[in-house]
């Protein structure tokens, strides 16, 4: 296994079961030929450094591949009341769908720490 940190499958799995492998933000479910459904589980707060965020469910989102890619470069951000915002505009794209509990903690790290046009992201990114 290569270096690195590896979150627990079985709590993925569990979120996707949870919410259908439905988008928690546009609700829209993947599914490829056989009916085998695909979601991605992202991270609010990351587990790599130099976040450290935990391997939990408090702190995952089930979303498709599109909106799990925006959320990990901070195109859309999440707010206290779960608004999802779009960072290119400014605008409210939805209302996130929320079936368990997620700490509103990791969201306001998230949104402090990879809000689009933050300079380590942008540096990272160039």
């Amino acid at each position: 296994m290569a270096p690195g940190i590896y979150s627990d499958r079985h709590l993925a799995n569990d979120l996707k079961q949870l919410y259908s492998y439905a988008c928690q933000i546009c609700e829209t479910v993947l599914e490829i030929p056989g009916g085998i459904r695909f979601a991605s589980v992202a991270h609010i707060r990351g587990l790599e450094l130099p976040h450290s965020g935990p391997d939990t469910l408090s702190n995952m989102l089930c979303l498709c591949p599109n909106h799990q890619a925006l959320f990990k470069f901070g195109s859309i951000t999440i707010e206290d009341d779960l608004r999802v915002i779009d960072q290119t505009d400014g605008e409210e794209i939805g209302v996130l769908l929320v079936r368990h509990d997620i700490d509103l903690e990791h969201i306001r790290y998230h949104r402090e720490h990879h809000k689009f046009g933050h300079q380590k992201l942008r540096d990272q990114l160039s």
